[in-house]
Formats: structure tokens, sequence, C-alpha cells
């Protein structure tokens, strides 16, 4: 089977999803079904010989179902794995192994006739799903699973680049792979040889349209209701213009970064406060990373901001417009020419800090070496206010608040 028949289940107008999470309909129900080809027609002159097949296939899956669940696990695990390595986010991923009685539709069907000989022949008895964020992180994605899996190319298809201009929705792409022949000589892969996988890749807003695409039922024009028709075009083209229009932004954003980075490396740190400037700053500023220098000699350990899909600044965003810093060049100044002495009073928040129940450090990204040098070098009233609004943890707190209490 090929990736066209993993999106065929879905398109054949049967209401019966194929996949992640979808309804399971009855033996009797979908042999019902199959035999008339989803749609109530006449009982096809070999139905008695599909049947016989689909009860073949699906005893023989049964005994090797066990197999298609790991095997759709460790799919899932090495995706995970490669897309960590290469730092990429994403919003879900997800495995299956099929369903037996989905299996047997499959077999049923008219349109399948000829298609399998062997359940092998069936390349979606196991799953995996990636659903990125954006349309570049789609792109990225499918190039891992390019490089480290064989890929079946007559059998994978890009549904995002080929579907036809009538048909509704926003779809995937789905390859049809196998483990490569170096990773089948692994012990923990080698049980795997001869499987294949379905794997799709999808934008969040791809999938927002397939989880509902399965009860609409209506693929192209010609099957849709007249009256139907625009709104579904439009529906589709709203989700196509979001997916686009969250690419240009990312694409200015990583614009907008460059720009100040730029500015920040030749000093020009006139840059408002925002969540991009600030953490072009915590990467650039000298005078920050010799704070972390000194910090780390006095029982911290500094790490550097990592950018998850969340913002990582919001508290320090937060902090610094609390202390009523407005532009780049106001926060340099603070560690620039701090008005208490900065250094002494990391000390003490450490010798506050530390118990003998504690760890030997002081643990901390460097945003938040920041937002804590900025508080201790405010006046104390406002310090406290700041903390009490925008809190560290129990203990750091309790520690930074009695040394400003002890000024």
């Amino acid at each position: 089977m090929s990736a066209v028949d993993g999106q065929a289940d879905q398109a054949a107008g049967s209401g019966v999803p194929e996949g992640y999470g979808g309804e399971t309909l009855s033996p009797a129900l979908l042999a019902s079904w199959g035999a008339r080809g989803g749609k109530g027609g006449e009982l096809s002159d070999n139905h008695e010989e599909l049947q016989a097949k689909a009860d073949r296939f699906a005893s023989e899956y049964e005994q090797k179902r066990a197999l298609y669940a790991d095997f759709s696990a460790s799919v899932e695990n090495l995706t995970k794995e490669l897309l960590r390595q290469a730092n990429i986010d994403y919003h879900r991923l997800e495995s299956r192994e099929k369903d037996a009685d989905s299996l047997r539709g499959k077999v049923l069907r008219p349109e399948k006739e000829g298609r399998y000989d062997n359940l092998e022949d069936i390349t979606d008895l196991a799953g995996v799903r990636v659903v990125s964020f954006l349309r570049e992180e789609c792109y990225q994605i499918c190039e891992i699973i390019r490089n480290h899996f064989d890929i079946d190319e007559s059998n994978s298809v890009d549904k995002i680049e080929d579907a036809d201009p009538d048909r509704f929705g926003y779809l995937s792409v789905h390859f049809v792979a196998a483990y490569n022949a170096e990773r089948l000589k692994l012990p923990e892969f080698s049980r795997y040889e001869g499987l294949k996988v379905e794997i799709q890749v999808r934008t969040i807003l791809q999938h927002a349209w397939a989880v509902i695409d399965w009860r609409l039922r209506y693929k192209s024009a010609i099957e849709a209701p007249k009256p139907l028709r625009r709104r579904l075009f439009r529906i589709s083209a709203l989700l196509e213009t979001a997916d686009d229009q969250f690419s240009v932004l990312m694409r200015e954003t990583a614009e907008l970064r460059k720009s100040y980075a730029e500015e920040i490396k030749k000093g020009n740190l006139g840059l408002l406060i925002d969540s991009e400037s600030v953490g072009i700053f915590v990467e650039e500023n000298k005078n920050l990373k010799r704070f972390a220098e000194l910090a780390t000699n006095h029982g911290y350990h500094i790490e550097q901001t990592r950018r998850p899909s969340s913002n990582p600044f919001v508290a320090l965003l937060l902090t610094l417009r609390a202390a009523g810093l407005k532009n780049l060049e106001d926060v340099d100044a603070v560690l620039r020419q701090p008005k208490k002495n900065l250094q002494e009073m990391l000390n003490q928040v450490y010798e506050a800090w530390k118990t003998a129940d504690k760890p030997a450090k002081i643990v901390m990204p460097i945003h938040s070496l920041l937002r804590m040098l900025v508080i201790l070098n405010s006046p104390s009233p406002r310090a406290q206010i700041i903390l009490s609004d925008y809190p560290f943890g129990a203990e750091l707190q309790r520690a930074i608040l009695q040394t400003i209490g002890s000024e």
C-alpha cells in the first residue's frame, strides 16, 4: 500500500477515519460497508473472496501486531531524538499500530481489489505523525526523515505540493519508510528488518483541518453540495494563508534579530526593550558575561539561555520595566556603573541561600542572573515590590529579600 492509500482511507467518504484515535466500527459493519464500496451500493461479485482475504490478513496481523506496535514506538522515539539533536521544536509527535478491524475495512474496499497480495503490501500497519508549528519546520523535518530512513519514493507523496486545485483541505507529506541498512545492523533495530512505516508530517494548521476533515467528508468540489463549496474553499484558503503568514512573521523576526545583533555589536544600545532586543543583549553583552564569570567563582552555576517554543524572557522584561529601564543603554548602565556593590550582594545572596542540605551551587540561566542584578541594584522599597510581583523560587526569593533587608 502506498501513502496515497493512507490518505485515501479518509478520502473514501466512508466516515471511517484511518490512523490515530479515530472511531472503529464493528467487523460486521465494516464487512457490509466494504462489500458495498462504503456507499450502500450493490455487493461486489467477489465479496466472499475479499472477505476471506480480509480475515486471513487480520488473523496474520494479530499475530504480528505487538511487533508493529514496538516498531511504531521505536520510530517515534528515534524521530524525537533526531529532532532534539537538530534543535527543532514540534507541536506533537505520536505513533500507532493499525487496528485489525480497520485493516479488514481497507482490504474489503472494492477500489483496493488486487492491490494487496500479502500483508506486507499494506504499508501503514505502523504509523507515526509529526505535527510542526510552521511550514519551514515541516520541510526541515522531512529532510531529516529522508536522511535517516530508507524512503519508498514510489509510494510516498507530498500532498502539500501535489494536491489538485479543486481539493478541499490543507494536506500533509506522507512517507513510506523503513530503517536503513546501517541502523538495522544495531541490535535494538535488527528485529524490524522488512517492516515499513507511514510517517506523516504536517503543520499544526494542516492538522487542524485534518482532525475535522473526515467528518466533513467532502474532498473535492465535485463531491460537495453547491451551497457549501464557497465556504469550504474559503476555510481551506484561510488556513493556507494563515500558515503562509506565520512563516512570513518568523522570517521577519529572524531579520529583526539579525538587525538588533548588528546594532548591539556596534555598541548602539539605544534600542527599546522588547523580547528580541533583550534576548540579543543577554547573548552578546560583555558586562553581563563579566558578572556571569564573577558569579561562577562565588557559588553560582550560570547556564546559557535556551530558547524553547515559549518566551524565556517574560519575567526579565517585566522586571526591567518595573525598575524603570526603557532601553538597552539603561540595562547596560546597571552592569557598567551599578549604584551598589553588586558583586558583594551576589555573595550575600549565596550565603543566605546556602544550607547543608542544598547543592553546592545556585543554578540559573544568565537572563535570570541579569534579572537578579537589576533587582539588587534597585532601591530597597522598589526591589521588594518587584520581587513581590515577579518572584523567584521560594529559597532564592528568601535569600534575595534577606540581602535587600540587610542594607
